[in-house]
């Protein structure tokens, strides 16, 4: 970030890498002007509660993204205990694989 001055956010996009279909994984690190640049491309954010616990990574901003109506889904930072505790939401067994809906 200070060599280039800029938000891992604003890099990406000035790659364009948030053209076409995007997610950002855990989206932990991200300000006003971030979030105004991942919502006019349309990414979505896979939020991932228990795995930013667990690293102590922070805590994501989804009330304001759920207010800026993006699209946030729940992930599970690749952990198979994690997404175990899934499996009771779905109730289908999958152990969380098959949790790709979105929260809005």
């Amino acid at each position: 970030m200070a060599k280039r001055k800029m938000s891992p956010t604003k890099v990406l996009d000035s790659l364009g890498v948030w053209n076409g279909r995007s997610v950002a994984a855990h989206a932990v690190w991200v300000d006003e002007a971030d979030l105004a640049i991942l919502k006019a491309r349309g990414v979505g954010i896979g939020h991932c509660p228990s795995s930013n616990m667990k690293l102590a990574s922070g805590v994501a901003p989804v009330t304001r993204m759920l207010a800026l109506n993006m699209a946030v889904g729940v992930g599970t930072g690749r952990s198979g205990r994690e997404q175990q505790r899934f499996q009771f939401v779905r109730g289908d067994g999958s152990g969380g694989r098959n949790c790709r809906r979105s929260l809005r």
